[in-house]
């Protein structure tokens, strides 16, 4: 059976306007590995707000084809 996740872990730094900095780690659950890549692509290209700092998008898949 197909018992695969693909998880998409975001990680990045936001900035308040205070100047106190703030870890924000989001993780997605997709359908399929393709799907992952597609989305990470699209936050890659994605214009962020200027107080927010990409560290890294992971897609990792887990489990058994």
């Amino acid at each position: 059976g197909n018992i695969m996740t693909t998880t998409l872990t975001i990680i990045m730094f936001i900035m308040s306007t205070t100047g106190t900095v703030m870890k924000q780690t989001t993780e997605t659950r997709l359908k399929s590995p393709s799907q992952c890549i597609a989305v990470q692509d699209k936050i890659i290209q994605k214009q962020h707000p200027a107080n927010v700092r990409l560290v890294s998008v992971i897609c990792s898949t887990t489990g058994k084809i």
